[in-house]
């Protein structure tokens, strides 16, 4: 867990970063009993899920914008963008 990341590597070797306090960025690590191209889609399915809950607990309604950012009003979702 961090408050800020700085050397992250995103979709085709992209590098980004975040600010400290403003933005929801997790890392998962798996290891996965199958062969790794059954999971080609989890990334889209965890950002849907991810959706479906906030939905469910807050009524926001949300979208996703390849391959994995949630937006809301057309904004990446982070804190004080609503």
């Amino acid at each position: 867990m961090a408050n800020n990341q700085t050397s992250g590597k995103g979709t085709n070797g992209r590098v980004w970063y975040t600010k400290k306090g403003e933005n929801l960025t997790f890392s998962f690590l798996l290891r996965p009993n199958c062969d790794v191209k059954c999971l080609k889609n989890l990334t889209i399915i965890i950002a849907k899920t991810v959706i479906n809950v906030i939905k469910a607990l807050y009524g926001y309604t949300l979208e996703i914008k390849y391959p994995n950012d949630i937006v809301i009003n057309n904004k990446k979702l982070r804190r004080n963008s609503y």
